[in-house]
């Protein structure tokens, strides 16, 4: 009832990540249970945080490997075909971002993801990403209290 109250009142940017508890998950239920509402959704997801059960450790990976099984499994969890959009949620400072995007490009090519996003990323990262592959969206940190 909530998602179908959101999607009712306007608010149809959903934005999720590998990451956050079971909000995929949750998400794949609702569009099994209503899939005409997947159509009026726009949805947003990250990956390439690594938290390790009881979030005892943490890492980044943007390894092309990583990438494509991070994608397949937030699909799985989604229950869908694709999403539109699909975010390096934090930058792997040991794999040059030329990788991670190429390996993203490939998944834009077949279909699973519509567009690329980057969130906390410098512009020199942001040029050489968009190099590879139109990166539609950037995610930043902006706070008066930062």
């Amino acid at each position: 009832k909530v998602f179908d109250r959101a999607i009712e009142l306007g608010c149809t940017f959903f934005d999720s990540a590998d990451m956050y508890g079971d909000s995929e998950d949750l998400l794949g239920k609702y569009f099994k249970k209503y899939p005409e509402q997947r159509k009026k959704v726009f949805l947003a997801t990250k990956f390439a945080n690594v938290v390790s059960p009881g979030w005892k450790s943490f890492s980044v990976r943007g390894d092309a490997e990583y990438v494509r099984q991070a994608n397949e499994k937030t699909l799985k969890r989604l229950g869908l075909d694709y999403v539109d959009l699909y975010y390096v949620h934090r930058i792997d400072k040991t794999v040059p971002i030329e990788e991670t995007v190429g390996a993203l490009k490939e998944l834009v090519d077949a279909g699973k993801v519509k567009y690329l996003g980057l969130s906390e990323c410098s512009s020199d990262t942001l040029r050489r990403a968009h190099a590879v592959h139109p990166i539609a969206c950037v995610q930043i940190e902006y706070s008066p209290f930062s």
